[in-house]
Parts: structure tokens; sequence; C-alpha cells
């Protein structure tokens, strides 16, 4: 998204709260607040969390108001830098 000025407001849930809506299996590395893109053109408050899971490595992004799983993109590394799947 373009950089404009934004009215955010504080996120509903901690991130203790939203770490709890992800899977046991997982563990989290990092964890922040992240604005992403709707397909409507809009933009969510999330917590971002870079996970891992085995070997590979996930962002896993939890709506920072209900609490609701948004996306998941797995990253995979590559000679010419890091892809998102």
């Amino acid at each position: 998204m373009e950089h404009h000025p934004r009215t955010i407001p504080p996120p509903a849930l901690t991130a203790d709260q939203a770490k709890r809506k992800l899977s046991p299996r997982l563990e989290v590395e990092r964890v922040r607040l992240a604005l992403i893109p709707t397909d409507g053109g809009r933009e969510l408050l999330t917590y971002e969390f870079r996970t891992r899971l085995d070997r590979e490595t996930f962002l896993v992004y939890i709506n920072a108001r209900n609490g609701r799983e948004e996306k998941i993109l797995k990253l995979v590394p590559s000679p010419n830098g890091t892809l998102t799947v």
C-alpha cells in the first residue's frame, strides 16, 4: 500500500491473546503488529507471527480486532532472495 497518513485504532486483542489462535505445533520466533492489504483495497491491523514448523518458516497473520486468521505465507529461500508462497 502507499505511504499516507492513517488513523489506526489500538488492537482489541493483545499479542498473547492472538498467539492462542495459532496451532500449538508452531514455534513462534517473532511477533509484531502489521497492516496487510485486503482484496477490496482496504487494510487490516494484524499481528504478524513469524513461525517455524519443522524446517519450514511461515508468516501467520491474526486479525488484531477479532482474532481471525487472515493469511498464512510460507517463506521459501532462493538464490535471489526469499519468496512467499
